[in-house]
């Protein structure tokens, strides 16, 4: 394998770790609120900063709820206001 190939590979690897383990529950200019896996609380920033950046704003985490248990899954849902 080319290590242009492994780059590549990385880099979508990566994108689908940070976008796949956060899904948006409610969102507008003001803010959103984002389920997400509780061990990557990274991952619900970076999908807070890109909505956020939408409106030229910034996500700041304002609600972190205590972890959730769900069979083999663990999850936190995330408030972030949206602030210029």
């Amino acid at each position: 394998m080319k290590t242009t190939d492994l780059i590549r590979l990385a880099v979508v690897g990566s994108a689908l770790l940070a976008g796949g383990c956060a899904e948006t529950l409610r969102a507008d200019a003001n803010g959103i609120v984002i389920e997400h896996g509780a061990n990557q609380p990274g991952a619900a920033q970076w999908h807070a900063n890109r909505h956020c950046e939408q409106f030229g704003k910034k996500a700041v985490l304002v609600l972190k709820s205590p972890r959730q248990t769900s069979y083999l899954l663990e999850s936190n849902v995330s408030e972030f206001e949206c602030v210029p």
